[in-house]
């Protein structure tokens, strides 16, 4: 698997991590501001982890559309086992972000390691493309009475 992986030109990687928002086309009942994303509209967060070989092998569902990546990483099991899944240097690659409180040398530093990741991550959001394309129900969810029965749809 190693050598397959290697296309990503990021030794180590053995999956892709990375969100995507699920249009709501109109706000939940309950919790409505929560579900307002970050570009203003009512939106579900979905997170995935994505093999070489465009699989999920890991989805996150029941996330309002305001819950940032690092939230919704921090609670799933392969979060809470990380130890368990990655062994050996393996690398989990997400999308870039931002820590406050950085020292210069880090900022620069962290802006050129997410400038070469950037390249390689785009994969995953063209494997959700693919998802939307498959199934274009996801990209315009109609309300339902429980927020429940549309991460049952998802």
């Amino acid at each position: 698997m190693r050598r397959v992986m290697d296309r990503w030109r990021i030794p180590d990687c053995i999956r892709m991590l990375d969100g995507s928002l699920i249009r709501l086309t109109e706000m939940p009942d309950r919790s409505s501001l929560a579900f307002t994303c970050r570009k203003k509209y009512p939106a579900t967060n979905v997170q995935a982890i994505v093999d070489h070989k465009k699989r999920f092998t890991s989805i996150e569902l029941g996330w309002p559309g305001s819950a940032s990546d690092v939230t919704m990483w921090k609670q799933p099991h392969v979060w809470q086992h990380r130890l368990d899944y990655f062994k050996n240097d393996a690398l989990l690659l997400a999308d870039e972000t931002e820590i406050e409180g950085q020292l210069p040398t880090e900022k620069a530093r962290r802006r050129k390691f997410n400038k070469r990741l950037s390249s390689q991550s785009i994969a995953v959001e063209h494997i959700f493309g693919m998802l939307e394309g498959r199934f274009p129900g996801l990209k315009d969810l109609p309300p339902a009475r429980d927020i429940r029965d549309t991460y049952r749809i998802v």
